[in-house]
């Protein structure tokens, strides 16, 4: 059986990935630093960040990137300037796909 032809119907959006996608983690020097003052495993607190419920529930816009922060800051114990620190350091190693990007 055949499909039956579809009218023609304009694309309205397109939606692209971004994390891991069109940003890619280039270098985990911040993060693994991070791993080591908070005896963490290599890789764990990258796992913490992106796979813990509340990094789940931001991803679906239900809660704030500083409500995501401010639970990690109380999981690891870290003062404010530790806190802002570790939200600093956590980030410079993402890169754009410029390749990608142009391509689309």
């Amino acid at each position: 059986m055949r499909p039956t032809p579809q009218p023609d119907i304009p694309i309205r959006a397109v939606i692209f990935d971004i994390g891991g996608v069109l940003l890619r983690t280039d270098d985990t020097s911040g993060r693994e630093a991070w791993e080591q003052r908070l005896g963490l495993a290599t890789g764990e607190l990258e796992r913490v960040v992106f796979g813990s419920a509340i990094s789940q529930r931001a991803a679906l816009g239900l809660v704030s990137e500083d409500a995501v922060w401010a639970h990690f800051s109380t999981t690891f114990a870290l003062d404010v300037a530790q806190r802002e620190a570790l939200t600093r350091d956590f980030w410079p190693g993402e890169q754009l796909d410029t390749t990608l990007v142009q391509y689309l």
